[in-house]
């Protein structure tokens, strides 16, 4: 059994918020050690290559002018990519697609609305920018759309933008306050997909990371945090390596089951109120484009969405091709022990 007790601080998880984590630290002067279970770093940020192709495992959209990328202006980081042209984008409802009310022009023309619908959108989405989330952080989205809007078209309509914007699916249960800034923020400065996929920003805070002088290592899975004394993080193979503090860069339920062997409270506590959601997304690397004139649709009554990434982000397709993303949203899943 080896004991390392240079490492004053250890960052189990080396996702963006691991790689953040320790190079912060690590330019406070702290000597960091960055322990990852798997060989690479990245966590579901990383990118897979497939011939000519490349996919992301996990995120896809990076909020202009939001918190991530605000840590990464920090870090010195600025990703190249661009947005996506949601102008010429689809709604898909009733099993046919509609042109999607986007702007003044696609909420005349489009067959998703009737007059009257179409009159109180617009007006809806004229005010939204200057909405305040705050008084509806108590509301459920379920109960903002039945006092918000008329119809249950244009309910559907709003509830699909905020599937999109948060990845979630569940009006009974997300916060309307929640929802209307995120939404806010997709309509407002809105995203980009970035060239290459996520790998290259990845590699870039790990290297950030090393220059400030952070220890990574890959591979190195850790089987508990010992706090019965001297605070310790121990690695699988029984080694043990002296910390003064522990940053669990993780969810809840994982970080849960390295610590006092699943019995701290704070930790516990945390695991029963998250929300389980289950959600899947499929990429496709299509060789040739069957319209590449629309690169978006939404679904309206179900929910999902068809995105052409590779219509903003370089580097993802050969020349021609493209990679569409599919990603059916789902919401909470049952407990197993409610």
């Amino acid at each position: 059994m080896t004991r390392n007790r240079n490492a004053r601080v250890a960052v189990v998880g080396a996702g963006i918020a691991g790689l953040a984590a320790a190079a912060f630290a690590a330019r406070a002067g702290t000597h960091v050690i960055l322990l990852e279970a798997v060989s690479e770093l990245g966590g579901r940020a990383r990118t897979r290559a497939s011939g000519r192709f490349r996919f992301n495992m996990g995120p896809h959209a990076l909020y202009r002018g939001g918190p991530a990328e605000a840590v990464l202006a920090e870090l010195g980081i600025s990703p190249p990519g661009a947005p996506p042209d949601i102008s010429r984008g689809l709604g898909f409802a009733d099993g046919r697609l509609h042109v999607l009310p986007g702007g003044p022009l696609s909420l005349m023309t489009t067959t998703l609305l009737g007059a009257r619908e179409k009159a109180e959108l617009g007006a809806m989405l004229a005010r939204f920018p200057r909405l305040d989330p705050t008084p509806y952080m108590g509301w459920t989205l379920d109960a903002f759309l039945r006092e918000t809007f008329r119809t249950e078209r244009l309910r559907s309509i709003f509830a699909a933008l905020v599937r999109l914007s948060t990845y979630t699916h569940a009006p009974g249960a997300i916060s309307a306050g929640t929802a209307i800034a995120q939404v806010q923020s997709g309509l407002g400065r809105g995203v980009r997909y970035l060239d290459r996929g996520w790998q290259p920003m990845v590699d870039a805070m790990a290297e950030v990371a090393q220059k400030a002088g952070v220890e990574i290592r890959a591979g190195a899975r850790v089987r508990s945090i010992d706090q019965g004394g001297a605070l310790e993080v121990v690695l699988r193979e029984g080694e043990r390596i002296a910390v003064d503090a522990v940053v669990l860069a993780m969810g809840p339920a994982q970080a849960s089951t390295l610590v006092a062997d699943g019995n701290d409270s704070y930790l516990a506590e945390q695991v029963d109120r998250a929300l389980p959601v289950r959600a899947a997304c499929l990429e496709v690397g299509l060789s040739k484009l069957p319209d590449p004139r629309r690169p978006f649709a939404l679904g309206i009554d179900v929910p999902t969405y068809v995105s052409l990434h590779s219509a903003a982000a370089r580097g993802l397709a050969p020349e021609g091709g493209g990679v569409a993303v599919d990603d059916p949203t789902q919401g909470p899943t049952q407990r197993s022990n409610p």
